[in-house]
């Protein structure tokens, strides 16, 4: 049994949480407060900042969106092509994100998509500072209708 005292046990055991709701006179709204503050602190101390000073868990797994011409999308498809080369932008890659990419021709969407696992993430000399350069296995495609 968790320590009663511990204010993130009411959000696991809900005999205590009734017994709270007793003890603060009923008033479920200051309850419900309290717990949902207890758990914001869990998750800020586990959380750090990315570059865009957002909060992220460690292992949190994120899915960034990306377009690809048509020629490249070709040869990711056919596991020619197993990296990509794109700008940063503070996205905050990392190993275990998703990658959602789109195939375009001309700039405009032809309605296939894959998405990709980043297995491994090169930042650094030779390229610039908010380039990078990812290495990736594609993990399904889907082809949709054109509308």
């Amino acid at each position: 049994m968790r320590d009663p005292t511990d204010p993130v046990t009411h959000l696991h055991e809900p005999a205590l949480a009734d017994r709270t709701i007793a003890d603060q006179g009923g008033d479920l709204d200051k309850v419900r407060k309290h717990n949902s503050d207890a758990a914001n602190l869990i998750y800020e101390a586990d959380c750090e900042e990315d570059r865009r000073g957002e909060r992220r868990r460690p292992g949190e797994i994120r899915t960034h969106a990306l377009r690809e011409r048509r020629e490249f999308y070709r040869v990711l498809l056919t596991g020619e092509k197993t990296f990509m080369l794109c700008k940063d932008n503070g996205r905050d890659f990392r190993p275990g994100d998703l990658l959602y990419i789109r195939e375009v021709n001309g700039g405009e969407w032809t309605g296939r998509h894959l998405i990709a696992d980043v297995v491994y993430l090169w930042g650094g000399v030779p390229l610039e500072s908010d380039w990078v350069c990812m290495s990736i296995t594609v993990r399904e495609t889907h082809a949709e209708a054109q509308k």
